[in-house]
């Protein structure tokens, strides 16, 4: 049982490292509900094609942030394994997605939004000294309801990112690093 155990979490690491989110189709599909969709035909007055495309992209929107976290992960693992962090892929370590090992081991934790977070992983946390970093704050109405805000600078400090790491742990370069390595084939029925 023990062994069967290790090999699974080997498993989870080695299989999460070598098959990258990044470069996994969008799926344009899902299940329906008609009562959903005679909802928005009721509100919208959309023609039958329009709400095809809504529905499209409701399910192509879907399927990105699906895989969102751990698309965020890879990216980190790019930039940050350089400077000593361990990517802990597949859930090596519960509550846990980056480890540095040194004097002391620092434990972090990375979430895409300020509200992505479930009890679970913050009971985990509790009492620990795992750090948890988010992307994303809560939007401001000065800023845009609809637009939450970068939280990179808190990254850059809680990895006590020198000069040239900064400059990777923004926005920006995690949005040209999505634009750069999604494949751009779908997975259709």
């Amino acid at each position: 049982m023990v062994v069967d155990y290790f090999i699974s979490w080997c498993n989870a690491y080695v299989i999460n490292r070598d098959n990258p989110s990044i470069e996994s189709p969008l799926k344009n599909y899902g299940q329906r509900d008609n009562a959903l969709t005679s909802r928005v035909k009721a509100a919208t007055q959309a023609d039958d094609s329009t709400l095809k495309k809504y529905i499209e992209g409701h399910f192509l929107l879907m399927s990105a942030e699906n895989k969102n976290g751990v698309i965020l992960e890879e990216y980190l693992a790019k930039v940050l394994e350089p400077y000593g962090w361990i990517w802990c892929a597949g859930s090596t370590f519960k509550a846990t997605d980056f480890c540095y090992l040194d004097k002391e081991t620092v434990l972090l934790q990375v979430k895409n939004k300020y509200n992505s977070e479930n009890s679970s992983s913050a009971g985990i946390r509790a009492g620990t000294k795992i750090l948890k970093w988010h992307r994303l704050n809560q939007p401001q109405k000065k800023f845009g309801i609809g637009m939450p805000l970068p939280n990179w600078a808190e990254l850059q400090t809680l990895v006590e990112a020198d000069e040239n790491l900064a400059k990777l742990l923004t926005e920006e370069a995690y949005l040209n690093y999505i634009e750069k390595y999604s494949v751009s084939n779908l997975e259709t029925l």
